[in-house]
């Protein structure tokens, strides 16, 4: 049984992620506090009210999870905050609404610099499990991205922004923790009966399949083994 911590578990992707997941243990995390304490309830889980944006709430949190929690061996990060409206439109007084600047800055610190920083709190203790575990079931950061985090799109410009910059993030963590290269190859099967090979640097492109299938798939890969779900899912699996 994997420990697995969630974040933006009260709402949307991350709360189909906990209930996908509910075989785990799971510590969900959100700042929304009655739709978070729900969701536990029924999953009967533990949790944490945290806001991704706020350091003091994450340097709270690794407190309890180095306490309550410390043999935490997956972090998925799901919080996000999305928004609409090109440039060209801001006269319009719907998007005015949504683009007002204080959303904009709380989109950028939701999915931007809420994914590094669970990344760059969490990672020391999740490397540290790798270790001692020596690969054996390994340790995982998940990132739940986007279209837009790999494309461009003029509808979206700030969300497009964001997603593009936790996904390079992600290519740079990428870069340092991956295991070294190899040209072997090795075929796994996923969920939907499909294959995938095992290139040099260990990445992967997969064909998009349902995510349900895409999460538990990612737990049954070798230890130190970095995934790239093409367009949508990101994963880092240390």
């Amino acid at each position: 049984m994997r420990k697995v911590l969630i974040t933006g578990a009260g709402n949307g992707v991350g709360k189909a992620t906990a209930e996908i997941l509910k075989d785990e243990k799971l510590l969900l995390i959100d700042i929304d506090e009655k739709n978070l304490k729900a969701v536990a309830k029924k999953l009967n889980c533990d949790y944490f009210v945290c806001d991704v944006t706020n350091v003091e709430n994450i340097e709270s949190l690794k407190q309890y999870v180095e306490k309550h929690f410390s043999k935490i061996d997956t972090l998925i990060n799901c919080a996000g905050v999305w928004t609409k409206g090109e440039i060209s439109q801001l006269n319009n007084e719907h998007f005015k609404k949504l683009n007002t600047l204080e959303k904009l800055k709380n989109i950028i610190a939701t999915n931007t610099f809420g994914t590094i920083a669970m990344i760059t709190a969490f990672s020391p203790i999740l490397i540290n499990n790798a270790a001692v575990k020596r690969g054996v079931d390994s340790c995982q950061i998940i990132n739940m991205n986007s279209q837009s985090g790999v494309e461009t799109e003029e509808f979206c410009p700030v969300y497009n922004a964001s997603k593009h910059g936790s996904y390079y993030y992600r290519k740079a963590v990428q870069r340092d923790l991956e295991a070294p290269p190899t040209t072997s190859e090795m075929d796994f099967p996923l969920p939907s009966g499909k294959s995938i090979s095992q290139y040099e640097y260990h990445i992967f492109l997969i064909i998009p399949c349902h995510s349900e299938d895409q999460l538990k798939f990612s737990f049954l890969l070798p230890g130190r083994t970095v995934l790239f779900f093409f367009m949508h899912d990101l994963i880092l699996i240390l």
